[in-house]
């Protein structure tokens, strides 16, 4: 994860997950081995600070696992918008 403020009101992050597991089950569809959990993602998110107790963030999660390897279910981007006040 590396972030960036260009100053105390914008934060850009961008965030990159890979999961992989050690255990691997046989495809039905092939017959060939692979992991169980094989996953890529990378998020970009901006923050919006308006003050210390109020901010606004918006991230994108783009997944960039190969379709061949993950349920088409799984392989969804999504758009996630956050506010988030503290009192």
């Amino acid at each position: 994860q590396a972030g960036y403020m260009p100053s105390s009101e914008y934060q850009f992050v961008l965030h990159y997950d890979s999961y992989t597991s050690d255990d691997e089950a046989v495809n039905t569809n092939t017959g060939k081995t692979a992991p169980v959990l094989d996953y890529q993602r990378i998020v970009p998110s901006a923050t919006y600070v308006v003050n210390q107790n109020i901010r606004f963030s918006a991230y994108y999660e783009k997944i960039l696992t190969d379709e061949r390897t993950i349920k088409a279910e799984n392989i969804v981007d999504k758009l996630y918008l956050n506010v988030r006040v503290m009192f």
